[in-house]
């Protein structure tokens, strides 16, 4: 079996046909858009370092280790 044969191209929901690479190039188109108008809504608030520092007047807190997998 190759991957064409595995992978559908198209969604069905509500009727509606729904092509999988039209999809996700709306996908990320969107979240790109998203980071952009984002940055200029907030261009004026200094960096995202100096916004968690003021969050954090007392040090970052400490990050713990949580083993995953035996190894760990």
């Amino acid at each position: 079996m190759n991957n064409n044969e595995q992978m559908p191209l198209t969604l069905n929901s509500n009727n509606t046909i729904i092509c999988l690479d039209q999809a996700a190039d709306m996908f990320n188109k969107y979240y790109l858009n998203l980071t952009n108008r984002l940055k200029s809504d907030y261009k004026d608030n200094g960096s995202a370092m100096s916004f968690l520092k003021s969050s954090f007047p007392k040090g970052f807190p400490k990050m713990v280790k949580i083993p995953i997998i035996e190894a760990d």
